[in-house]
């Protein structure tokens, strides 16, 4: 089983980790045994673009915000 909970204090704790989570998200939780549907993964690479855009937008502007990660779960019947 895959303790989400792991993964949050790995990419809250390390900025390299979370660097590679947002380069790659999709390989990065695929590395730790998470397994996705293919519009998982596109929603999750989608939001992780919206970010990265955001942040790069902010950094431009002199704002820097940076944010805790949660994992929600959630099951489809």
């Amino acid at each position: 089983m895959i303790d989400f909970e792991d993964i949050e204090q790995e990419l809250n704790g390390s900025p390299t980790v979370r660097q590679r989570f947002m380069m790659d998200p999709v390989g990065f939780l695929r590395m730790r045994g998470v397994v996705l549907s293919e519009k998982q993964e596109h929603d999750l690479r989608q939001s992780t673009l919206g970010i990265r855009t955001t942040q790069a937008q902010g950094a431009r502007a002199g704002v820097v915000q940076r944010g805790q990660f949660r994992f929600v779960t959630y099951y489809e019947p």
